[in-house]
């Protein structure tokens, strides 16, 4: 509960995490010479990502399930970043994947659930609201009113039960601030993220602030400007198909191409126009790429869309030493 008298920037279920390994300690000595072994807690949230990509696997009519599934589960740029770096994204991603499979099962309340916490890890999961709430409403077009409040109290009892030792401290205020201080906390126009601005401004974009004007408008407003707009072309295949299997009662069931597809291009064009992006940023959309890229057996996709994510993360940790990074990067 006094957490956030500290300077982290954590939300509070990663919080809790992070409270139930320290107290498998015995000491915080203990904790400072163990803590690689806190890499192994977010590598049993991987075994469960790449155990969901086998769920959804499984609904193809296939039989290369294992080794297809394994594309993920062996994949370097996310090993990368749990096990080598030893960073949580993949806590996160877990909890955005099973929301996922859980809404193509029509299962709108355990998505929210899940989502709800993949949002109390980690701020940038938002993203993917638009796409989770554009289906669960139409979800629950078809139910009673009482099936949707019944499941709103339930979220909302739930987000208090995370809050509730913040608020029995009084200490619920310092969350909220800690929310907001994410907002702008590095108002770089890239930190780190080989993205648009990086592209156009190299190397010197991780020193400008992206208040500083770029044709009449600052950079972090074309950034959103871009971002939204790009993410309006994204979302419209998936919009019509929901719209569709609304209209006419259609049985079609969501789990499709377009619906893993859209999954990954929001985080994508969030990590490539907005600004102040980490090189982190688009962990989650991995999952959805090879997940795609098994659905249209266009494997170059995941292939691609990991070996990028790789090249940056490494650019920034440089853990694999290659011998020329300010020629390749």
């Amino acid at each position: 509960t006094n957490i956030y008298y500290s300077d982290t920037d954590y939300l509070p279920a990663y919080h809790y995490i992070l409270y139930l390994y320290g107290h498998s300690r015995e000491s915080i000595e203990r904790i400072y010479a163990d803590i690689n072994y806190f890499k192994l807690v977010v590598f049993l949230f991987h075994l469960g990502s790449s155990y969901i990509m086998l769920l959804f696997i499984r609904l193809l009519d296939t039989k290369e399930k294992l080794p297809q599934g394994i594309f993920y589960l062996l994949n370097i740029a996310v090993l990368y970043n749990t096990l080598v770096w030893g960073q949580v994204d993949e806590i996160m991603t877990f909890f955005v994947a099973l929301s996922l499979y859980l809404l193509t099962r029509d299962q709108p309340r355990w998505t929210m659930i899940s989502y709800l916490l993949a949002i109390n890890l980690k701020l940038q999961s938002i993203v993917f609201l638009p796409l989770i709430l554009l289906i669960v409403f139409f979800i629950y077009l078809g139910k009673n009113i009482k099936t949707f409040l019944l499941d709103l109290f339930i979220l909302v009892s739930l987000q208090y039960l995370i809050f509730l030792p913040f608020i029995l401290t009084d200490n619920l205020h310092m969350v909220w601030n800690t929310l907001f201080r994410l907002v702008d906390s590095q108002p770089l126009i890239s930190a780190n993220a080989y993205n648009l601005w990086f592209a156009i401004i190299g190397i010197d974009a991780r020193g400008p602030h992206d208040t500083e004007t770029f044709i009449v408008f600052t950079y972090k407003q074309w950034g959103l400007f871009l971002f939204f707009l790009m993410s309006f072309f994204a979302l419209l295949p998936l919009f019509i198909q929901v719209m569709k299997r609304w209209l006419i009662n259609s049985s079609q069931e969501l789990f499709a191409p377009i619906t893993v597809l859209t999954f990954g291009m929001v985080p994508l064009l969030f990590f490539f126009f907005c600004t102040q992006m980490h090189e982190r940023y688009s962990h989650p959309a991995i999952f959805f790429l090879v997940l795609y890229s098994i659905l249209s057996r266009k494997w170059y996709i995941g292939l691609l869309g990991s070996l990028a994510y790789l090249l940056n993360i490494d650019g920034v940790l440089r853990s694999l030493k290659f011998q020329y990074y300010g020629v390749i990067f």
